[in-house]
Order: structure tokens, then C-alpha cells, then sequence
């Protein structure tokens, strides 16, 4: 085949492959760069051109909001001053902007930099006063020069919200000019048109001369390949070097955009790693922008707050607290943007968990690299538990200051450097008589040197002493203390202090000996109540049948004055046994009207048994009154003042002189006797002519346990008790003596009106003829009970063994009407035997009889079910009031518990049966 051409084919030129390839290559070529133009390169550069202008933009607004915002009214000015339209000029000259306009929240233009004027979508300003977001955009506009010329003009436009308090303001334009880089990207767009157009131009050149050189002659053929050859070859070499050049842009592009990211990624690197060394800091930490937005927090603010970060950043302290918390948290932050700096002050923080904690804000600004305000980075710091602990010192101080034992504080050498008011009241020292001067100021002498020695070896060893001392208060007076003395160590274990700790323990010794006291008194009266009971019992016989003789003596026999007398004395004896029991019971008082003169009397009897021979008794009782009191008291009262008297005339002695004297008190003597009322008194005058005692002594003589007596002589009580029961009877104690001249006591008590005597008469004793089992372990006591019983009529039946009398009951239940049971007896009390017969037959009367027992008493008898009570030693009266009342049912004429005789004196009635 000829490879020529046809001449109806010669203009078919795409039959040629270099042509048709020629044609492919440029088509691909130029839309792969107008792809990539529209694609790659106007994107990115919008888009850095769009960071870039927002960026400047808020650095323009930041510095022009001075010249923008009145700050009296925070609004934007209504008329912007020249000054302010200079200056804002100004900067925008300095950041190089093309324009710069302010809007109104209505879109009413309130300023602007440029006289050009350009057309405002109003759509970007409604979105941005809505949204309060910042919008960029790339504008083309043919802007109108004031002589009225069309400009052509492309930039960004740069819509941002000025706000204050979360609330728009209005609105600024910033244009920034694009033309300085749209210049580089137009030279690259230029060159790339070029290169298409060099292109398309070669490629139409090839065809007309191919078209030309092909019409002409194959001879020239060769001369058109060669010259396509090199022009195609100049075409490469062209498309090479502006394809070098776009590629060394797009490079230099992309260089730029990597700078970029690897900046924005070294920030965010140095953003986490400040985030992960705050997060560590316990503290809570906030940073928020001159809005008072939080921009940040660590992970101790959000707990404390209870939400998680992202709940908390970019919101404001009035979305997270009260409205009245947020108003003060705003204005202290205002206040520190107003004056940039550093804040400190305390405030109370209620946190997530619901308790409200101590806390020290700290407060900072801060600013970027033009020194620009930026925000505020904020620092809490707990002080709850400072707080407490200091609260806790202040309690440990004013419970040493108000504790009640003393507390002493020296320093190593043992110099005192603190002591509590307890200590001075205790002392009698000031806390400055003391503070610098050594313990020893209250030394007694009462230690021995050893003794100090022992307590300092124990204390410079680090040890605790626990010991007692006695000490000497300020005025002399010696007192006895338990002290317990510890050292204080610093952390190294030196000695730094000692502490100790003192108890005044007199009163609790005198105590303990007043307990040791009352021990003493409670074993002699079970002593006295042990002996009661055989005495009672051998009393109960001896007036029991000297009433059963006196019923047989006939009144003018000569027999009948000495048994009146034989049971005048037995009564005493058995009210004297009461005494006694009283005594050692401690009950307590029953006052009734008594002639004391009989009570004097019958104690000085008494009394004489056990004084020598050397002690001569004179009584003068030339007054013979009634008082109100108690008998035993008063009894003890005359004993103990007797006592006495024979102690101070012991060795020499003398003599003992009693007196009873009437004496009206009158208004003149309450001076001396303020104790008293005006009105009739008795004296009572008990007086020794023994050693005598000095001012001092009697001064104390009525303080319990002090004694001038030597040891074992006496307790030191029984002048306290005496001056207990005269103040108890309302009376006066007075002391008279001198040494060598004896000692004389006055009693001065109230007198009451004596009693009328009662008149004789004949008292008729009940009898009866029903059936009584008696029960007592005493034989001569159950023959007595059943002689007296069958005087008034009555048929008995007598057991000293309580079994026995119980089996021989329960053999015959109606066999007795009554049953009388001594209380204290072996293997079987009167009181479980009394259970035991009422649980075999309810409504048997039941009477029991005691001479002394602290387990029975008349209440708990009735509690029993037992319908009669019997104290011995029993009467004949006492025992036919009681058993008749007891089987008539208890009526209110029989009483079954009648009280017992009382006599003191002569029999004054007759019983006849």
C-alpha cells in the first residue's frame, strides 16, 4: 500500500495516529488541569483565604471594641467620635483591611471605612445576629466609586457578632483585598492557560501546515515531519517547564498547608499535654474567655461540679449555679478583667456531693503573644479540713481552759509555761504568779527527796508517772492531788515539754474515810439488830407475864408497886432497844413533841456506867420543857457531847456539869443567834473542866474528821453529827474555852408546848374462844403467847419447830382459826411459812411477829396476805387488839396492825380483862 495520501482523504487528518494522539494527549491534558484547578487549588486557596481572613478579622474586632462599645452603657455608641473614627481608620490602615463596616442588629450601617459603596446580602447579617456565629465568604462585586464608576473587586467578606453578656450587640464587615493572592494563583492559572493555549495554538498549527504541506507535495513531507518533530519537541519542552512551574506552586501549596497542619497538631499536642498535667493537679482548675466562657477544666472541677467536661465547656457560670451565685462569681471575674491581674479571696462552695466546702479562689488572667486579654484561668483550693483542724485546736484549747482538773505545762526543764483556770482555783494562784518559775513553789515538804527523784527518772526516760502528791496552795493550806505527768516529744523523740494532769482528791479521801464510816455503822447495826432480836425475845417474856401477874395481884396488894415497877423498867429497856435499832438503821427523823429533860436524864444513866471515879456528874434541871424532835438524835446529841467532856478530863480528871434552862430569845439576840426565831427556847449547857482548846481549834472543831484527839480515840465526827442535828431541829450550837479553863457547849432549842397528860383508864382487852396455832423457836415465848392467849379465852396450840407445826395443819385445814408465827426462825422463816399455809387455805388469818428483821416490814405483810403485824416485845394489849382484829376481819374498829406501845415512863393505865 502507498503510504501518501489520497487526495479524497488528504483532508481527513485524524487517519493520522500522531495527529489523532496529538489531539487525545492536549484534550487530557487540559481538562486534568482544569479539573485540578477547580477542583484542588480554588478550594484550598478559598479556604485558606477564608481561616486566614476570620482569624484577622477577630484580632481587628478585639482591638476595636474599645472604640465600639460605650462602656457605661455596654452598647454600642450611638455616634462614633472623629477621634474614634481616626483611630479606627488607623487600624484598619495597620491590619492592611480593604473595608470595614459596623451594622446595627436592624442591618442599618453605622459606619464604614471606604467610600465605595458594595451591595449587603442581608441574608449573612440576619444568620450571624441569630446564630452569633462569625460567617466568611468570597465575594465578586462591582463596587460604585462616589463618581460613579464600576470597580471590580474580589476579596472575603467577614461577618462577626459583637457580643456582650451572651446578647448581640450588632454586627462588623471586615472585606479583606484577595488580590495580592489571587495574583500568585492567577500567574498559575495563566500559565496554565497558556500552556493550553500554546497547546491548542501548536496543534492548529500542525494541521495547517499539514493541510497546507499535504496539498503541495509528498517531497515536503519529510521537511513536515521534521519541522512537527520540532515543534512538538519545542511543545514538550514547553508544556515541561510551566508544568514544573505549577507543580513547584503546588508544592510551595502544599509545604504551606503541611506548616500548617504540623503547627496545628503541635498545638493540639501541647493542648493534651497541658490537659493531662492540670488533670493531674487535685486542685480544681477552670479557664474561661473574657465572655465567661469555660473553655476548659480539669478533671477535679468536674467532679466537683458533677458533670463531665463536655457538659461544662462552653457554657457560662449562670448554666451551671443559682442566679444569685453566678451574679457574684461574674462580677469578681468582670472586676479582674477590668483590672487584669491576679485575685485571691475565700467563699463557700456547695459541691456535686451536696457539702459545702472552705474554699481560697485564686484567680489569674491572661493574654496571647500581643499581649491581648484573653480569659482568666481559675485555681480552688479546699481549706475544710484546715479549716476543721484549726476549728479543733481552738475546741482542745477551751477544753484545757474549762476542763475541770488542773493542767500544768512546763518546758524540759521543768519551768512552768502554762497552767488552766483550774489550776488557779484550785492553787490559789494566778497564772502569772506561776508562768516561768519552777513546780516546786507548791512543794509541802511531805515527799521525800527520793520520791522526786524516782518521778524525774521516769519522766527524762520518756515514761508516764502516775502518782499522788501533797502540795501547798497559796495561803499554806495543804492539800492531796492525783497527778498524772506526761512527756511531749518532738519527731525526732527529743523532750520538748511536760504535761500533767491534777485531780484534788481531799474531799474524795474524806469521803472514803465517811464511807468507811458508814461501813463501820452498818456492821453495828446488824451487830445491834442480831442482838435485838434475843433481847426482844427475853423483854417479850418478862412483861409478858408481868402483865399475866399484875392481872392476879389484887390493886392494894403489896405485891402489885413492884410489878408496875419491874414493867416500867422493862419497857425502857425495850424503848431503849428501839433506840439502838434506829441508831444503826440511820432512818430517817420523826419529830414528835419530847421532854428532853427525860432524855438528858436518861442518858446521863447511861453514861456513868462507863466514866472513872475521878469524873464527878452535877446536873441543874431547873427547866423541865417540850421540844420537837427526835428522841435517839437528841439522845446521840447528849452521848456524844459527854464523850466528849470525859476525853478532855481523861487524864486529870474533873468534873462534868449538865444544865437545862428555859431562855426567850429575843429581836436584840438574833445577832448572835441568827439561827433562831424570837420566841421560848431550851438550853442545854454540857461543860468540862478539862485542858481547854485555843481560838483555832474551836474554829474547826465542827468540820468533819478534824480531831485533836490521838489516834484511835476518836473519828472526828461526832461533833459534826452534833452540829448536823441541832441545825436539823432548827436550834444553835455555841463553844466556849480557853485553854486551861475547859470547855462549854450551849444547845439552844425551839420549845413547843407540852402535851396535856392523859387521864387514867381502865382499858377492857378483847377475848374470844377460837382455836390459835402458835409457831416460835423460842420455847418460853410460845408457853408465855399461850398463857395470855387462854387468859382471854382462847384455846392454842404451840410448835417451836416450824415443820412440824406446818405438817400438823396441813393434817387438819380447819382444825385452827388462827395462826402466830415468829419471823426469824431455823430452816423455815415466818414469812415462807406464811406463803405456804395461805397457798393451802387463802382466808386463813395470819399474824407475824418480829423483835428485828430488815426482810419483813408491816407493808410487806399486807402485800403477803398477812392480816396482823407484831413487834416484840409483845404486850397483852398489843396481843388482844391484834388477834381479835385479826379473826373479825380487819374492821375499822379492830385494827389488825395496832402500833406499838411506846412507854417511857410509869404505866399510866389499868388493864382489866
Amino acid at each position: 500500500m502507498s503510504s501518501e495520501p489520497s487526495a479524497n482523504s488528504r483532508w481527513n487528518l485524524f487517519k493520522f495516529d500522531f495527529i489523532r494522539n496529538i489531539f487525545i494527549v492536549s484534550l487530557l491534558i487540559t481538562g486534568g488541569l482544569l479539573l485540578y484547578s477547580h477542583l484542588v487549588v480554588l478550594p484550598e486557596f478559598q479556604q485558606l483565604s477564608g481561616r486566614y481572613a476570620q482569624a484577622e478579622s477577630n484580632r481587628v474586632v478585639r482591638h476595636l471594641r474599645p472604640f465600639i462599645i460605650d462602656p457605661a452603657t455596654e452598647e454600642i455608641k450611638a455616634e462614633l467620635t472623629p477621634a474614634d473614627r481616626t483611630k479606627i481608620r488607623t487600624l484598619v490602615q495597620d491590619f492592611q483591611i480593604a473595608d470595614f463596616k459596623l451594622f446595627s442588629t436592624d442591618g442599618d450601617l453605622l459606619f464604614t471605612s471606604s467610600p465605595i459603596d458594595r451591595a449587603h446580602p442581608r441574608g449573612y447579617l440576619t444568620d450571624v445576629i441569630t446564630y452569633k456565629q462569625a460567617v466568611s465568604r468570597i465575594a465578586h462585586q462591582n463596587d460604585l466609586t462616589p463618581n460613579g464608576h464600576r470597580v471590580a473587586k474580589d476579596g472575603i467578606e467577614t461577618y462577626i457578632p459583637l457580643m456582650q453578656d451572651n446578647r448581640c450587640l450588632g454586627v462588623v464587615e471586615i472585606y479583606h483585598d484577595l488580590a495580592p493572592r489571587k495574583q500568585m494563583l492567577t500567574r498559575a492559572l495563566w500559565l496554565n492557560t497558556m500552556t493550553q493555549g500554546a497547546l491548542a495554538g501548536g496543534l492548529l498549527i500542525v494541521v495547517i501546515v499539514t493541510l497546507l504541506k499535504t496539498g503541495h507535495a509528498l517531497r515536503q513531507r519529510n521537511q513536515a515531519r521534521t519541522a512537527l518533530k520540532a515543534a512538538h519537541h519545542r511543545l514538550e519542552k514547553k508544556i515541561d517547564e510551566r508544568t514544573t512551574e505549577l507543580v513547584q506552586v503546588n508544592i510551595e501549596l502544599e509545604h504551606e498547608i503541611e506548616d500548617r497542619r504540623n503547627a496545628e497538631i503541635a498545638l493540639n499536642e501541647q493542648l493534651d499535654l497541658l490537659q493531662k498535667l492540670i488533670d493531674t493537679i487535685p486542685y480544681p482548675i477552670f479557664y474561661k474567655n473574657t465572655a465567661g466562657v469555660y473553655l476548659g477544666c480539669n478533671t477535679a472541677f468536674a467532679s466537683a461540679i458533677g458533670l463531665a467536661k463536655d457538659k461544662i465547656i462552653g457554657k457560662t457560670i449562670y448554666d451551671l449555679a443559682s442566679k444569685e451565685t453566678a451574679e457574684s462569681y461574674f462580677r469578681a471575674e468582670q472586676a479582674l478583667f477590668d483590672k487584669p491581674g491576679h485575685k485571691i479571696y475565700e467563699t463557700t462552695v456547695r459541691y456535686s456531693d451536696g457539702r459545702n466546702r472552705d474554699i481560697i479562689y485564686n484567680l489569674a488572667t491572661f493574654t496571647d503573644s500581643n499581649n491581648d486579654l484573653l480569659g482568666l484561668v481559675g485555681v480552688m483550693i479546699d481549706i475544710t479540713d484546715r479549716k476543721l483542724a484549726e476549728q479543733e485546736r481552738v475546741r482542745l484549747a477551751k477544753a484545757i481552759e474549762q476542763a475541770a482538773d488542773a493542767i500544768e505545762i512546763t518546758d524540759a526543764d521543768g519551768r512552768i509555761q502554762y497552767v488552766n483556770p483550774a489550776f488557779e482555783n484550785m492553787t490559789g494562784f494566778a497564772r502569772h504568779e506561776v508562768v516561768g518559775r519552777q513546780p516546786s513553789i507548791q512543794k509541802s515538804g511531805k515527799q521525800k527527796p527520793n520520791f522526786y527523784a524516782h518521778m524525774w527518772s521516769v519522766l527524762k526516760n520518756g515514761g508516764v508517772w502516775n502518782g499522788q502528791l501533797v502540795n501547798r496552795r497559796k495561803d499554806g493550806t495543804l492539800y492531796k492531788e492525783d497527778v498524772s505527768i506526761s512527756p511531749v516529744m518532738d519527731p525526732k523523740g527529743r523532750i520538748t515539754n511536760y504535761v500533767a494532769v491534777k485531780h484534788d482528791v481531799t474531799e474524795e479521801m474524806q469521803r472514803r474515810k465517811q464511807l468507811q464510816q458508814m461501813h463501820k455503822m452498818e456492821a453495828i447495826g446488824t451487830l445491834a439488830g442480831g442482838i435485838a432480836h434475843d433481847f426482844n425475845n427475853i423483854l417479850s417474856g418478862i412483861i409478858g407475864y408481868i402483865e399475866i401477874s399484875n392481872q392476879f395481884a389484887e390493886p392494894d396488894s403489896a405485891v402489885r408497886p413492884y410489878l408496875e415497877r419491874m414493867h416500867q423498867a422493862a419497857n425502857r429497856a425495850r424503848d431503849l432497844v428501839g433506840q439502838i435499832l434506829t441508831f444503826s438503821r440511820q432512818e430517817g427523823e420523826e419529830q414528835v413533841p419530847v421532854r428532853i429533860d427525860l432524855i438528858v436524864k436518861e442518858a446521863l444513866k447511861l453514861i456513868r456506867s462507863s466514866l472513872p471515879a475521878t469524873i464527878d456528874i452535877q446536873t441543874d434541871f431547873e427547866a423541865q420543857g417540850t421540844v420537837l424532835a427526835d428522841a435517839t438524835q437528841i439522845h446521840q446529841v447528849v452521848m456524844n457531847l459527854c464523850t466528849n467532856a470525859y476525853h478532855a478530863m481523861e487524864d486529870r480528871g474533873g468534873r462534868l456539869n449538865v444544865a437545862l434552862q428555859a431562855i426567850g430569845v429575843t429581836a436584840d439576840m438574833l445577832t448572835t443567834y441568827p439561827e433562831l426565831s424570837v420566841g421560848h427556847h431550851l438550853q442545854l449547857v454540857v461543860a468540862d473542866t478539862g485542858q481547854g482548846m485555843d481560838t483555832n481549834t474551836v474554829s474547826r472543831i465542827f468540820e468533819p474528821y478534824f480531831t485533836t484527839k490521838a489516834k484511835g480515840k476518836g473519828t472526828g465526827l461526832g461533833l459534826a453529827i452534833v452540829h448536823g442535828i441541832v441545825k436539823r431541829h432548827n436550834g444553835a450550837v455555841r463553844v466556849h474555852s480557853r485553854p486551861g479553863e475547859g470547855t462549854r457547849f450551849e444547845i439552844v432549842l425551839p420549845q413547843v408546848a407540852t402535851p396535856a397528860a392523859a387521864e387514867k383508864k381502865t382499858i377492857h382487852l378483847p377475848k374470844g374462844s377460837e382455836r390459835i396455832l402458835i409457831v416460835d423457836d423460842e420455847s418460853m415465848l410460845v408457853e408465855l403467847i399461850k398463857d395470855m392467849l387462854e387468859q382471854l379465852g382462847y384455846q392454842t396450840q404451840g410448835y417451836t419447830n416450824p415443820f412440824e407445826a406446818l405438817d400438823v395443819y396441813k393434817a387438819d385445814q380447819q382444825k385452827f382459826d388462827l395462826v402466830i408465827t415468829d419471823m426469824t426462825m431455823p430452816g423455815l422463816t415466818g414469812d415462807v411459812l406464811a406463803r405456804q399455809l395461805l397457798d393451802l387455805r387463802t382466808d386463813l388469818p395470819i399474824i407475824l411477829c418480829t423483835g428485828f428483821s430488815e426482810k419483813i416490814s408491816p407493808e410487806k405483810a399486807r402485800e403477803m396476805g398477812i392480816q396482823g403485824y407484831l413487834l416484840k416485845p409483845l404486850t397483852l394489849m398489843d396481843l388482844a387488839a391484834t388477834v381479835r382484829g385479826a379473826l373479825d376481819g380487819a374492821d375499822a374498829s379492830n385494827p389488825p396492825f395496832p402500833p406499838p406501845a411506846a412507854n417511857s415512863g410509869p404505866a399510866e393505865n389499868t388493864i382489866r380483862p
